[in-house]
């Protein structure tokens, strides 16, 4: 199937992502907190504290389920949105409950599928992430089960296999460049010295020292704010390619 022109999609995606930044930045204050929590927590636990250790533990499990919620309220607003609705970021948040063993699996079932693929001289992982990339909005969009949202996603980008690796292309390239400045901040994290004296590692004023230099901040908060706006683009960029697949085998 002959895909739009890439140009009109690039245009198309970026009107959507615009309408997208308001919903998905309340999304992003819903989630933010679990996050930052779940840093703290790991940086206390490098104390080597019982206490910390374990509440680091409940953080990871917390964050794993909070972070299903993030992505399933994601899909399910773009999908609002691209349909003409504004989105209640607050009823996305309630509706994605449920979805953490079905994306927990699916995650686990393309993680060795695309594992395995990319050590086979990675052609074929690469063969594999066209093929699979639309799984997850199927298996949130539809009512298919894994396995079910695994074979649409095949059938969907089987007949249009290099128009989609070319939008792939093009979406991680905006990445990449969207992600260069952060490189030019730096960080002046003394790590040769850590190496040196690998115990430094476990004193909590060695790591605060070096990371809270201007450097390190600002390309922190410049990394943030550009992950952020590539969700925004990327969700809206994928979603629109999907639909335009979906509706041509209809």
């Amino acid at each position: 199937m002959k895909l739009a022109p890439l140009a009109q999609h690039l245009s198309v995606s970026f009107e959507l992502a615009k309408k997208l930044f308001p919903l998905y930045l309340k999304l992003l204050v819903k989630f933010l907190p679990y996050p930052i929590a779940y840093t703290v927590l790991i940086f206390l636990s490098l104390k080597v504290s019982f206490f910390f250790g374990f509440l680091s533990l409940i953080a990871i499990i917390v964050m794993a389920v909070m972070s299903v919620r993030y992505n399933v309220s994601l899909i399910k607003g773009v999908a609002a949105v691209a349909s003409g609705k504004e989105g209640d970021a607050d009823k996305l948040w309630m509706e994605s409950k449920g979805y953490f063993w079905k994306m927990f699996f699916l995650s686990i079932v393309l993680a060795l599928v695309l594992g395995i693929g990319f050590m086979l001289f990675v052609i074929p992982g690469l063969v594999l992430s066209v093929f699979l990339i639309f799984s997850l909005y199927i298996l949130v969009l539809s009512d298919k089960n894994i396995f079910e949202a695994l074979g649409a996603s095949m059938r969907l980008a089987k007949g249009s296999f290099w128009p989609v690796l070319l939008r792939i292309i093009v979406v991680a390239v905006v990445g990449i460049i969207l992600n260069l400045p952060a490189q030019l901040f730096g960080s002046s994290m003394d790590f040769d010295a850590i190496k040196a004296n690998p115990a430094a590692f476990s004193d909590m004023s060695v790591i605060y020292s070096s990371l809270l230099t201007p450097g390190f901040f600002l390309g922190m908060v410049y990394s943030f704010v550009a992950g952020f706006l590539l969700i925004c683009f990327g969700h809206a960029y994928l979603y629109l390619t999907y639909r335009e697949l979906e509706k041509s085998q209809k």
